[in-house]
């Protein structure tokens, strides 16, 4: 089952709750979280590799 993608709403009402010191980057949406962690312990080309049927992409990266 494919998690249903996050509108922008969300994102804005994360951002405009955040703290009057600004992030370089907010998590928002259901996914988000587990996206981020699996970035840091997954390798580039796995990481990658898992996204691509997320975004609807096809094919194999190009090297």
């Amino acid at each position: 089952m494919r998690p249903r993608p996050t509108t922008p709403t969300v994102v804005a009402k994360v951002i405009a709750a955040a703290d009057p010191k600004p992030e370089s980057r907010y998590l928002a949406g259901a996914t988000a979280g587990r996206f981020a962690v699996l970035r840091r312990i997954a390798p580039a080309g796995a990481f990658g590799n898992s996204l691509r049927p997320l975004n609807r992409m096809t094919g194999s990266p190009s090297t």
